[in-house]
């Protein structure tokens, strides 16, 4: 049996799967229902939707002055551009759905709820995408590309299937190793933004925009310079390191008035 039939398939449900249970241990240890989980699916998307018009009108601005540049300086700039991005209105969506929407939502384990259902979010949105990437180059594994494909496309899509299908293993499982880190990251995160009005001090809001645009940024430039695995690696790293806090985090806390 070809390995990558099996491993590719288990990277999508990976990271379908996880983030579910990770919501359904949660809401039975904490002995909740799934309202604030999809709390924090809907901050995601909503600032998805931010993020992306902002993007697209920044893109717009600096495209002509851009082309100009060296490669490596456009590399360096978006890296950096889309790790604030990220950083301010996935941050910033979170704030704004606490102080303005969810008032009544004020713990340490709505908090880690919320950032559950953020990040588990945008793994399980991801996750759609891959499963149907898969098998759409499962489809194309045997087929004659010359009657699917233009036949100026013909050589582009011949080449991406015989590249997807020459990875090794252990590369096929890197967008679920991936998930798991930003789901890690989310959770610390959302913690800290809870701390923000559970001890009324807006340092913490901060922190947990530069944590993200740090961590953000990183994995864009690290994409670019470092490759892959040691990404990947550096990215389980700052998930543990950014939920090391959560459980650092006394539940005397939560008894402080909101």
């Amino acid at each position: 049996m070809d390995i990558l039939a099996f491993t590719y398939p288990l990277n999508a449900v990976l990271m379908i799967g996880v983030p579910i249970a990770v919501g359904y241990y949660l809401t039975r240890r904490f002995a909740q229902g799934w309202g604030i989980w999809f709390l924090g699916v809907v901050t995601f998307l909503a600032a998805q939707i931010g993020s992306g018009f902002f993007t697209r009108a920044v893109n717009s601005l600096v495209a002509e002055s851009a082309a100009s540049w060296p490669v490596v300086s456009q590399m360096i700039f978006d890296g950096l551009f889309l790790g604030l991005s990220a950083a301010l209105w996935e941050e910033g969506m979170r704030y704004a759905v606490l102080r303005w929407w969810a008032k009544d939502v004020r713990s340490r384990r709505e908090g880690i709820m919320m950032g559950a259902g953020h990040g588990g979010a945008m793994a399980i949105v991801l996750g759609v995408f891959a499963l149907f990437y898969v098998s759409q180059m499962f489809r194309y594994r045997n087929a004659d590309l010359s009657t699917i494909v233009p036949a100026d496309q013909l050589a582009y899509a011949q080449a991406e299937v015989a590249r997807f299908w020459s990875q090794p293993w252990y590369f096929t499982l890197l967008n679920a190793l991936e998930s798991i880190s930003f789901l890690m990251v989310n959770i610390g995160l959302a913690t800290l933004v809870m701390r923000t009005f559970l001890e009324k001090r807006s340092a913490w809001f901060l922190l947990a925009i530069v944590l993200h645009f740090v961590i953000a940024s990183g994995r864009e430039l690290g994409m670019a310079f470092l490759g892959p695995y040691w990404t990947e690696a550096l990215l389980l790293l700052a998930g543990g390191l950014c939920l090391l806090p959560v459980f650092l985090w006394r539940e005397a806390q939560e008894s402080q008035p909101a």
